[in-house]
């Protein structure tokens, strides 16, 4: 492949990133409201990540994780709007909402902001979540 070739699929990419995030961020608000309304019940699954995983065709193991985050960005408006604008990305939401509090998530919107999401991880000395 020339530089001009590597050229052209890096700017593909990186405009076939915007939609996927802004398509993910609403996947995730419906989530979240299909959720909190119990729009699951009544169709024969335990559980909203349940209904998800079949719905989605995912393993359960992600379905649980999405709804997980679904239901802190509700909790957390922070969160929404850093997912909502782009700051942070879903697998760096993922790590930030693990244990969040509330006051706890502003200092880790800023430091998932600030690291790579395979490099960030929550600080210790931040107390766990309740």
């Amino acid at each position: 492949m020339t530089t001009a070739s590597h050229q052209l699929i890096d700017r593909q990419l990186r405009a076939s990133a915007a939609p996927h995030h802004i398509s993910r961020y609403q996947q995730l608000k419906l989530l979240g409201e299909f959720d909190k309304v119990g729009g699951w019940a009544g169709q024969g699954f335990t559980s909203c990540a349940n209904w998800w995983a079949a719905v989605a065709g995912i393993e359960q193991s992600t379905a649980r994780e999405q709804v997980r985050v679904a239901r802190a960005m509700r909790l957390f408006p922070e969160l929404d709007r850093a997912v909502q604008t782009g700051r942070l990305n879903y697998a760096k939401a993922k790590v930030v909402s693990r244990g969040a509090t509330d006051a706890t998530i502003r200092q880790r919107i800023e430091m998932a902001v600030a690291h790579p999401a395979g490099q960030f991880a929550p600080r210790r000395d931040l107390p766990p979540a309740a």
